[in-house]
């Protein structure tokens, strides 16, 4: 079996808006269109048998939405997807998401933090990730850098 572990997608309503940003950021140009159909197509072709979707909350009102999404992708593309949640590092209640997380499909998170500059090993998130982040994935967290590629 050959798994992409680390690919992305997004609703349709936002997939325009986030190519653009991260063509602007990067300064380099978006090799698909950032839809599930689009990279399900390309994995197809070239031979994968799954993808792993990873998922990213830039501010706390974005994570239940973004996490809807990976449940939803996945839960209808049995066998081909696995997708990895995300919180943020100042969302309230981020317990009780932990938590849902633990339950369904994806035992999986992705947690990225609240700008390019700060990260999730500031004392602020350590609480986070020592008392809920580690029981829920210990061995399977993404921590975003927000670097830009070299």
């Amino acid at each position: 079996m050959f798994i992409d572990i680390h690919t992305h997608a997004y609703h349709p309503k936002i997939a325009d808006k986030v190519v653009a940003q991260l063509e602007d950021h990067y300064g380099i140009p978006a090799v698909g269109t950032a839809r599930l159909d689009d990279l399900l197509a390309r994995a197809k072709r070239a031979g994968l048998d799954k993808v792993v979707v990873h998922n990213a909350a830039t501010s706390p009102a974005q994570v239940i939405p973004a996490n809807n999404w990976a449940i939803r992708i996945q839960r209808e593309n049995p066998g081909e997807v696995v997708a990895f949640g995300t919180l943020h590092r100042d969302y309230a209640d981020f317990e009780q998401e932990l938590d849902r997380w633990s339950r369904p499909a994806s035992r999986a998170s992705s947690f990225t933090p609240i700008s390019r500059a700060s990260a999730w090993t500031t004392p602020s998130s350590g609480p986070i990730y020592e008392s809920h982040v580690r029981p829920v994935c210990p061995d399977a967290c993404m921590w975003g850098t927000g670097s830009r590629p070299s």
